[in-house]
């Protein structure tokens, strides 16, 4: 089997002391919903737990991770002024 690396890319994103369900629909959610729109996603997914989200993004096995890195923080760098003068952004 030929080594294959998998182009997978990672939001982190931590808020002491929100619930799970606010860190969802404050957090997580809109960092799905930004990125969806890049093409060759392959899977999107979320984990939102109190104080933390995850949103892991996998590509097809022909998206350039230097791409996709860069594509993803484009977008996410497109909704940080949702969080400006909120608890989540200071």
């Amino acid at each position: 089997m030929p080594k294959t690396d998998y182009p997978v890319v990672f939001v982190r994103t931590t808020l002491p002391g929100a619930s799970a369900e606010e860190i969802e629909t404050q957090l997580s959610k809109p960092i799905e919903e930004a990125v969806n729109s890049i093409s060759g996603i392959d899977e999107l997914r979320s984990m939102s737990d109190q104080g933390s989200s995850r949103v892991i993004i996998s590509f097809v096995l022909e998206k350039d991770i230097d791409v996709a890195v860069q594509e993803v923080r484009d977008k996410v760098a497109g909704i940080v002024s949702r969080f400006r003068g909120t608890p989540f952004l200071r």
